[in-house]
């Protein structure tokens, strides 16, 4: 993985792109590191950090911290480190017991206004920004549907042309700007999943029947809610 140089002022760093951040979903098997473009962080016990769409093993990580904040994301014995030292890839997979690199300072990305503002003036329900491209509803091609269990909403996007469904699960029925909760996406192609995430949403409006929910890694959903 390769590095370059920022500037921390106050302890914020300005992101230059959302592209350069990494999303961390954790579950009972510990942290997946997503990139921007959809692929995973993974270890095949070697110096290197790979990426890919779907590894077959190695892209569990855990997580902790120590008194100085630095974060230790550990895999199969090995962990990101940097590694002043190299030349090239200065991110890379070191074994527990080496004394070369340095445990990592991680950051939480925070949406600005003017990406906020931004998204407020779209209204075709769908994802926006996920893997560096849109999934959008479009008239005449899909279909949109809106269901209720309990407390929780899922909507859905169906193409049936292409056999391609967008579901977003975990949404509360009732919801206010300002609300900030979990949510499930997935993607299915002829019934195979393609794609699973869950993001931690912030509600950015809600109007006339849809809702605006803003993820923290820049990822935007417009939903329906009746």
């Amino acid at each position: 993985m390769d590095a370059s140089d920022v500037e921390e002022e106050n302890g914020v760093i300005a992101l230059t792109a959302v592209d350069d951040a990494f999303t961390f979903t954790e579950n009972e098997k510990g942290y997946t590191i997503r990139q921007a473009d959809g692929r995973y962080l993974y270890n095949n016990d070697a110096d290197n950090v790979y990426a890919g769409s779907e590894p077959n093993a190695g892209y569990y990580w855990t997580v902790t911290f120590d008194v100085d904040g630095l974060a230790s994301v550990l895999n199969r014995g090995r962990q990101i480190q940097y590694n002043p030292t190299s030349s090239v890839r200065k991110f890379q997979t070191r074994k527990t017991s080496s004394t070369v690199g340095v445990n990592l300072r991680l950051y939480e990305l925070q949406n600005d206004g003017e990406s906020t503002k931004a998204f407020l003036q779209k209204s075709v329900p769908g994802v926006y920004d996920i893997a560096a491209e849109d999934w959008l509803y479009a008239d005449g091609t899909h279909q949109m549907a809106v269901r209720i269990k309990g407390g929780d909403l899922t909507f859905r996007l169906y193409q049936p042309a292409t056999f391609v469904a967008v579901q977003l699960s975990g949404i509360p029925v009732t919801i206010a700007a300002g609300d900030r909760f979990q949510v499930r996406l997935t993607r299915f192609v002829k019934q195979v999943l393609t794609h699973l995430n869950e993001y931690t949403v912030t509600v950015a409006k809600v109007e006339d029947g849809q809702a605006w929910l803003m993820a923290d890694g820049g990822t935007g959903f417009i939903v329906k809610t009746k």
